[in-house]
């Protein structure tokens, strides 16, 4: 085989696959592609909420979320990040529910870095995952805001994202470029130290494309997210609500594999 594959260069030339290659047929679909790549997301979000701003978007156990909801929830807690006094990113230390999305897009519309955490984790390790990326501000469920003060950080409560409040969502000037450090993961530091990699919004955005159209994910689709949002398998498949399609959003470590079924 390798003998019969063409080369440019040295280089063996790979076939020209689509990203969808054997996978849902005759299934109708818009192409998220190049054009929704190179789109900042909360432009796409904008669009989704100007053709269908009641189509449920992001659901947990306790709320259900339509893309309006959620760009107004966004809203919200991206006026409360840029009215905090605090400086550098902000971390996000959340459970597995519609808050999470929610908190990084209003690190999109904030214009802040956005720390993904694992609320799973021991605090000691989110302390130093904190100390690492120099995060200046946390976003915390309100019940833990007492608690998570120990992290030495001022905090919002995330719930401040679903109050009964008008709030002018920031203007695209004040969002974060596409080509910026957006979002930090850390590694697992299984080489003995974790290690902080960030990502910009544009590379965040290809994987998004090939999950959308490899997968043809539309507005008839659900999306089981049982990912902490704190890896990058998570944070991109968080993006997948962009297509359309509803987010269901489950704490995978509360409920149990088996609880999944339910």
């Amino acid at each position: 085989a390798l003998d019969r594959a063409p080369a440019r260069g040295g280089w063996l030339e790979t076939p020209e696959q689509p990203c969808d290659y054997r996978g849902p047929q005759d299934v109708t679909h818009t192409p998220y592609g190049e054009e929704g790549r190179d789109r900042p997301a909360l432009e796409s979000l904008a669009r989704l909420v100007a053709a269908s701003p009641d189509q449920l978007a992001c659901e947990d156990a306790d709320h259900a979320l339509s893309i309006a909801e959620v760009r107004r929830a966004a809203g919200r807690l991206a006026a409360a990040i840029r009215g905090s006094a605090a400086q550098g990113p902000v971390a996000i230390l959340l459970p597995n529910g519609v808050l999470y999305p929610v908190a990084v897009l209003a690190c999109l519309a904030a214009g802040r870095m956005g720390v993904l955490l694992d609320a799973s984790y021991p605090e000691a390790r989110n302390a130093e995952l904190i100390r690492l990326t120099g995060a200046g501000l946390l976003v915390v469920p309100a019940a833990q805001v007492d608690e998570a003060g120990r992290l030495g950080l001022p905090c919002i409560a995330a719930e401040v994202a679903l109050a009964a409040t008008d709030v002018e969502f920031p203007p695209p000037q004040a969002w974060l470029g596409q080509d910026v450090p957006a979002f930090v993961i850390c590694t697992s530091g299984s080489t003995g130290q974790p290690k902080a990699v960030a990502y910009s919004q544009r590379a965040l955005l290809h994987p998004v494309v090939g999950l959308i159209d490899g997968l043809h994910l539309s507005a008839r689709d659900r999306f089981l997210f049982v990912t902490w949002g704190a890896t990058i398998t998570g944070l991109w498949s968080m993006f997948a609500m962009l297509s359309g399609c509803v987010l269901h959003l489950v704490p995978v470590n509360a409920v149990g594999v088996h609880g999944l079924w339910k």
